[in-house]
């Protein structure tokens, strides 16, 4: 999953749920990109993907102002749930080097307007996780474009 969509969907969230953004939350979005710093090691979706590092990050977070924590927990967890969502990671990495996610597609026959749901639960190792890192795609930037356009029109 791309920046954009990692940033933007949460605050569309956010919004949908009542809360009012504002500047101290637009900075704490950089909590959702976060746990994609592990690409600078070179293996995306390991070491900051890890439970074994964001519940350290989340218990040390308890020390900052309390509105902040909620919204940097929730900003964390929503990257985890993207993710996890969009082929999985590794939970304990690196003790344990392979992850479980899930692949979702709906598929759509516009012909007769079926519409299949296909649920894959998987199992991943490292090759297959430690893939590519997308920055931006066109998922991410309608994303954007939609929390852009929500609040432009208020």
């Amino acid at each position: 999953m791309d920046v954009l969509t990692h940033v933007f969907l949460p605050l569309l969230t956010l919004q949908a749920m009542g809360v009012k953004i504002d500047r101290r939350i637009l900075f704490l979005t950089i909590f959702s990109v976060l746990p994609d710093f592990d690409v600078i090691f070179g293996i995306h979706r390991s070491y900051f993907h890890s439970f074994l590092f964001v519940i350290p990050l989340l218990l040390v977070s308890t020390y900052v102002k309390r509105e902040y924590t909620k919204y940097m927990t929730f900003f964390i967890l929503s990257h985890l749930f993207f993710d996890f969502l969009d082929g999985g990671f590794p939970f304990l990495y690196p003790i344990i080097k392979y992850g479980y996610g899930m692949n979702i597609k709906l598929l759509i026959n516009f012909k007769t307007l079926d519409f299949n749901f296909i649920l894959d639960i998987a199992k991943y190792y490292p090759s297959s996780i430690h893939r590519d890192y997308t920055t931006f795609d066109n998922k991410g930037l309608v994303i954007a474009l939609a929390f852009l356009a929500a609040n432009l029109l208020k």
